[in-house]
């Protein structure tokens, strides 16, 4: 399968998002404490970033002796994200309006 790395890491980030909101939910971040979700959840993009970090990171090792071009490293950054996208639709009940 061409996207199969795509694939298995979008849905790793996916996850981690999806488990990251709810301790959200849970913590009252999106609720009587919002005040405190801006410098709390910056926290979340250094996880996001050390995953995406760590797919690049096997990518390039899946290619011994070669390097990992810019644009292939482009296409599967892009390939990763579509997948997020794609599957990251959360329902709107989870974000009542006033």
């Amino acid at each position: 399968m061409r996207f199969k790395s795509e694939i298995k890491w979008g849905i790793i980030l996916f996850i981690a998002t999806l488990l990251w909101v709810i301790f959200e939910k849970l913590i009252g971040w999106h609720a009587e404490r919002i005040s405190q979700h801006a410098r709390y959840s910056i926290i979340y993009d250094f996880v996001f970033l050390l995953v995406y970090a760590i797919a690049f990171r096997e990518e390039y090792r899946k290619r011994p002796g070669t390097l990992l071009k810019w644009n292939q490293g482009f296409k599967f950054g892009v390939g990763i994200t579509i997948i997020i996208t794609g599957i990251s639709k959360f329902h709107p009940s989870f974000f009542p309006t006033s």
